[in-house]
């Protein structure tokens, strides 16, 4: 920080500048550095970054019920969207894979269920293959919509998901 900072001020770096943008004196090469890593045994070029890991609850918590049947709050909509956010799940009825979309929950009433999950379908079981983005509302298309129950827990854990998320059952 400190040295980022006095890279920064051109009394330090004796150059004078008019400019107050921060980055200007930050350069490529700043931020290529050793880290010696050969002194311990770990062969350069070796070290891989890891992908971010991501640990779903698969199944339903207590203040998550209360968020599903709780018809008030907006906000109650917006934790499950956060909870559920890409997770996939395949619906052997339909024999369908889906993922949550990444916006919103929908309310339907409690007679409904409360708040349901708008999913888009999937082009096969790959996650992979799956876009990056949730699907555009164009056209006919209507995603589908699911409500959060136990078996719909099953569903999410018969499908495959994307690289870095491990489903956590209750008995874990």
């Amino acid at each position: 920080m400190i040295y980022g900072a006095s890279r920064r001020d051109s009394r330090l770096t004796g150059k004078d500048t008019e400019s107050t943008d921060i980055f200007d004196h930050w350069k490529k090469t700043d931020e290529v550095f050793d880290l010696h890593m050969e002194k311990w045994a770990v062969p350069v070029g070796t070290l891989a970054p890891t992908a971010p890991s991501v640990s779903f609850l698969n199944y339903i918590e207590q203040e998550e019920a209360d968020w599903i049947k709780n018809q008030s709050p907006v906000a109650n909509g917006a934790k499950l969207a956060a909870k559920y956010k890409s997770i996939r799940f395949y619906d052997e009825d339909e024999d369908v894979h889906y993922r949550f979309r990444a916006c919103i929950f929908v309310l339907k009433g409690r007679q409904h269920g409360g708040y349901v999950a708008l999913c888009d379908k999937m082009p096969d079981q790959d996650p992979a293959n799956d876009p990056d983005e949730d699907l555009d509302l164009v056209g006919d298309y209507e995603p589908e919509e699911y409500v959060i129950n136990e078996a719909f827990h099953e569903m999410v854990a018969a499908a495959a998901q994307a690289p870095g998320v491990r489903l956590v059952s209750r008995d874990d």
